[in-house]
Protein backbone atom coordinates (compact mmCIF):
# COMPACT_ATOMS: atom_id res chain seq x y z
CA UNK A 1 0.00 0.00 0.00
CA UNK A 2 2.86 2.38 0.85
CA UNK A 3 4.66 1.76 -2.51
CA UNK A 4 1.40 2.03 -4.25
CA UNK A 5 0.50 5.61 -2.32
CA UNK A 6 4.18 6.52 -2.82
CA UNK A 7 4.43 6.36 -6.61
CA UNK A 8 0.78 8.12 -6.87
CA UNK A 9 1.40 11.18 -5.10
CA UNK A 10 4.92 11.26 -5.45
CA UNK A 11 5.68 12.20 -2.25
CA UNK A 12 7.26 9.52 1.33
CA UNK A 13 4.70 7.42 2.48
CA UNK A 14 4.82 5.60 5.76
CA UNK A 15 1.55 3.12 6.72
CA UNK A 16 0.39 2.37 10.28
CA UNK A 17 -2.72 0.63 11.61
CA UNK A 18 -5.36 2.60 13.18
CA UNK A 19 -4.97 1.40 16.69
CA UNK A 20 -0.78 1.81 16.87
CA UNK A 21 -1.58 5.20 16.15
CA UNK A 22 -3.83 5.89 18.32
CA UNK A 23 -1.01 4.78 21.65
CA UNK A 24 1.20 6.89 20.15
CA UNK A 25 -0.98 10.37 19.85
CA UNK A 26 -2.54 9.02 23.65
CA UNK A 27 1.87 8.85 24.58
CA UNK A 28 2.38 12.46 23.03
CA UNK A 29 -0.92 14.13 23.76
CA UNK A 30 -2.99 12.20 25.97
CA UNK A 31 -3.56 9.55 28.95
CA UNK A 32 -0.50 7.66 28.31
CA UNK A 33 1.91 10.76 28.62
CA UNK A 34 5.09 9.87 30.78
CA UNK A 35 4.46 5.87 30.37
CA UNK A 36 7.01 4.07 28.28
CA UNK A 37 5.65 0.79 28.20
CA UNK A 38 2.03 1.07 27.27
CA UNK A 39 -1.17 -0.19 25.58
CA UNK A 40 -4.16 1.08 23.84
CA UNK A 41 -6.88 -1.44 23.53
CA UNK A 42 -9.52 -0.65 20.94
CA UNK A 43 -13.28 -2.07 20.98
CA UNK A 44 -15.41 -1.19 18.03
CA UNK A 45 -16.75 -3.59 14.90
CA UNK A 46 -13.44 -4.94 15.27
CA UNK A 47 -11.29 -5.40 18.26
CA UNK A 48 -7.08 -4.38 18.46
CA UNK A 49 -4.33 -3.50 20.58
CA UNK A 50 -0.92 -1.28 20.46
CA UNK A 51 1.51 -1.64 21.95
CA UNK A 52 4.57 0.61 23.17
CA UNK A 53 7.42 -1.23 24.55
CA UNK A 54 10.49 1.04 26.30
CA UNK A 55 9.42 3.76 24.51
CA UNK A 56 9.19 2.47 20.89
CA UNK A 57 6.01 1.21 19.03
CA UNK A 58 6.43 -2.44 19.03
CA UNK A 59 5.33 -4.11 15.92
CA UNK A 60 6.67 -8.06 16.76
CA UNK A 61 8.20 -10.51 14.25
CA UNK A 62 5.35 -10.77 12.01
CA UNK A 63 3.60 -7.91 12.58
CA UNK A 64 1.38 -9.49 14.94
CA UNK A 65 1.74 -7.80 18.20
CA UNK A 66 -1.27 -6.55 19.49
CA UNK A 67 -3.72 -8.59 17.03
CA UNK A 68 -5.64 -9.56 20.23
CA UNK A 69 -8.84 -9.82 18.17
CA UNK A 70 -7.32 -13.09 17.72
CA UNK A 71 -7.36 -14.33 21.30
CA UNK A 72 -8.89 -17.74 21.92
CA UNK A 73 -11.21 -17.05 25.02
CA UNK A 74 -11.30 -20.55 25.96
CA UNK A 75 -10.50 -24.00 25.07
CA UNK A 76 -13.97 -24.91 23.75
CA UNK A 77 -12.69 -22.59 21.05
CA UNK A 78 -9.61 -24.26 19.62
CA UNK A 79 -10.84 -25.90 16.68
CA UNK A 80 -13.15 -23.30 15.98
CA UNK A 81 -12.51 -21.46 12.39
CA UNK A 82 -13.37 -17.49 13.34
CA UNK A 83 -11.81 -16.67 10.13
CA UNK A 84 -9.69 -13.42 9.95
CA UNK A 85 -11.69 -11.92 12.42
CA UNK A 86 -10.92 -14.08 15.69
CA UNK A 87 -12.23 -15.49 18.83
CA UNK A 88 -12.41 -12.38 21.03
CA UNK A 89 -13.62 -10.05 18.02
CA UNK A 90 -16.15 -13.09 17.28
CA UNK A 91 -17.49 -12.48 20.94
CA UNK A 92 -17.32 -9.53 21.94
CA UNK A 93 -16.91 -7.23 19.03
CA UNK A 94 -20.07 -4.69 18.46
CA UNK A 95 -21.46 -6.93 15.85
CA UNK A 96 -21.51 -9.84 18.05
CA UNK A 97 -23.12 -7.99 20.88
CA UNK A 98 -25.47 -6.54 18.40
CA UNK A 99 -26.48 -10.25 17.50
CA UNK A 100 -27.27 -11.24 20.86
CA UNK A 101 -29.71 -8.47 21.85
CA UNK A 102 -32.71 -8.28 20.45
CA UNK A 103 -33.74 -4.90 20.47
CA UNK A 104 -30.45 -3.80 18.56
CA UNK A 105 -32.14 -3.98 14.97
CA UNK A 106 -35.04 -1.87 15.91
CA UNK A 107 -32.60 1.16 16.59
CA UNK A 108 -30.54 3.68 14.66
CA UNK A 109 -27.32 2.17 14.04
CA UNK A 110 -25.49 4.88 16.88
CA UNK A 111 -27.85 4.47 19.54
CA UNK A 112 -28.39 0.92 20.41
CA UNK A 113 -25.25 0.66 22.02
CA UNK A 114 -25.94 3.46 24.98
CA UNK A 115 -29.49 2.03 25.00
CA UNK A 116 -28.14 -1.39 25.68
CA UNK A 117 -26.09 0.06 28.82
CA UNK A 118 -29.31 2.02 30.00
CA UNK A 119 -31.47 -1.15 29.91
CA UNK A 120 -28.59 -3.19 31.45
CA UNK A 121 -28.32 -0.22 34.59
CA UNK A 122 -32.14 0.15 34.63
CA UNK A 123 -32.41 -3.64 35.57
CA UNK A 124 -33.20 -5.79 32.11
CA UNK A 125 -31.77 -8.99 32.87
CA UNK A 126 -30.93 -9.87 29.16
CA UNK A 127 -28.97 -6.53 28.36
CA UNK A 128 -27.08 -6.96 31.99
CA UNK A 129 -26.07 -10.56 31.04
CA UNK A 130 -24.71 -9.38 27.55
CA UNK A 131 -22.51 -6.12 29.18
CA UNK A 132 -21.31 -8.59 32.09
CA UNK A 133 -20.50 -11.16 29.09
CA UNK A 134 -18.75 -8.59 27.08
CA UNK A 135 -16.81 -7.24 30.19
CA UNK A 136 -15.69 -10.29 30.70
CA UNK A 137 -14.19 -11.00 27.49
CA UNK A 138 -12.41 -7.55 27.61
CA UNK A 139 -11.37 -8.33 30.65
CA UNK A 140 -9.79 -11.54 30.11
CA UNK A 141 -8.23 -9.88 27.22
CA UNK A 142 -6.32 -6.76 29.09
CA UNK A 143 -5.67 -9.57 31.84
CA UNK A 144 -3.61 -11.54 29.14
CA UNK A 145 -2.00 -8.30 27.85
CA UNK A 146 -1.08 -6.91 31.09
CA UNK A 147 0.40 -9.91 32.16
CA UNK A 148 2.35 -10.30 29.07
CA UNK A 149 4.09 -7.12 28.56
CA UNK A 150 3.10 -5.85 32.11
CA UNK A 151 2.68 -2.29 31.07
CA UNK A 152 2.29 0.67 33.35
CA UNK A 153 -1.14 1.40 31.57
CA UNK A 154 -3.66 0.30 29.84
CA UNK A 155 -5.96 2.58 27.68
CA UNK A 156 -9.37 1.76 26.45
CA UNK A 157 -10.63 3.28 23.31
CA UNK A 158 -13.00 2.88 20.35
CA UNK A 159 -16.44 3.23 19.18
CA UNK A 160 -17.72 0.98 22.72
CA UNK A 161 -16.08 2.67 25.13
CA UNK A 162 -17.02 6.19 23.33
CA UNK A 163 -20.75 5.09 23.62
CA UNK A 164 -20.59 3.77 27.17
CA UNK A 165 -17.41 4.49 29.07
CA UNK A 166 -18.72 2.93 32.47
CA UNK A 167 -17.97 -0.25 31.15
CA UNK A 168 -14.49 0.52 31.98
CA UNK A 169 -15.55 0.21 35.47
CA UNK A 170 -16.27 -3.52 34.95
CA UNK A 171 -13.00 -4.43 32.53
CA UNK A 172 -10.71 -2.84 35.74
CA UNK A 173 -13.01 -5.24 38.72
CA UNK A 174 -12.40 -8.28 36.17
CA UNK A 175 -8.46 -7.46 35.56
CA UNK A 176 -8.03 -7.22 39.27
CA UNK A 177 -9.64 -10.30 39.84
CA UNK A 178 -6.99 -12.26 37.73
CA UNK A 179 -3.63 -9.92 38.07
CA UNK A 180 -2.07 -9.79 41.21
CA UNK A 181 -0.61 -6.23 40.30
CA UNK A 182 -2.98 -4.86 37.69
CA UNK A 183 -2.06 -2.26 35.19
CA UNK A 184 -3.48 1.51 35.63
CA UNK A 185 -6.95 1.24 33.55
CA UNK A 186 -8.00 4.50 31.78
CA UNK A 187 -10.37 5.93 28.68
CA UNK A 188 -8.76 7.09 26.40
CA UNK A 189 -8.34 11.00 26.50
CA UNK A 190 -8.18 11.63 22.63
CA UNK A 191 -11.04 9.63 21.91
CA UNK A 192 -11.43 9.20 17.66
CA UNK A 193 -8.45 12.33 17.32
CA UNK A 194 -6.00 9.82 18.88
CA UNK A 195 -4.98 7.79 15.58
CA UNK A 196 -4.80 11.75 14.32
CA UNK A 197 -2.37 12.90 16.29
CA UNK A 198 -0.64 9.56 15.93
CA UNK A 199 -0.52 9.79 12.75
CA UNK A 200 1.45 13.61 12.77
CA UNK A 201 4.17 11.91 14.96
CA UNK A 202 4.98 9.48 12.92
CA UNK A 203 4.85 12.13 10.04
CA UNK A 204 7.33 14.82 11.61
CA UNK A 205 9.38 11.72 12.77
CA UNK A 206 9.35 10.51 9.62
CA UNK A 207 10.63 14.14 8.09
CA UNK A 208 12.73 14.68 10.93
CA UNK A 209 14.88 11.34 9.30
CA UNK A 210 14.52 12.04 5.98
CA UNK A 211 16.39 15.07 7.04
CA UNK A 212 18.67 14.17 8.82
CA UNK A 213 19.76 11.62 6.15
CA UNK A 214 19.80 14.30 3.85
CA UNK A 215 21.94 16.52 5.55
CA UNK A 216 24.43 13.45 6.26
CA UNK A 217 24.57 12.81 2.29
CA UNK A 218 24.56 16.48 1.60
CA UNK A 219 28.02 16.38 4.17
CA UNK A 220 29.77 13.65 3.11
CA UNK A 221 29.43 15.06 -0.43
CA UNK A 222 31.05 18.21 0.08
Amino acid sequence: MAKILRRALGVPVVVENDVNLAILGEKWRGAARGHDTCAFITVGTGIGAGVVVNGHLYHGRHFMAGEIALMCMGPQYVDTDFGARGCLETLAGLKAIAARWSHADQMQADGWVRALFDAASGGDEPARRIVNETATLIGIAAANLSIVLDPSLIVLGGALFAQAPELADDVRQVVSRIVPTPSAIVLSELDKEAPLWGSLLVATMEARQRLRQQLREDSVGD
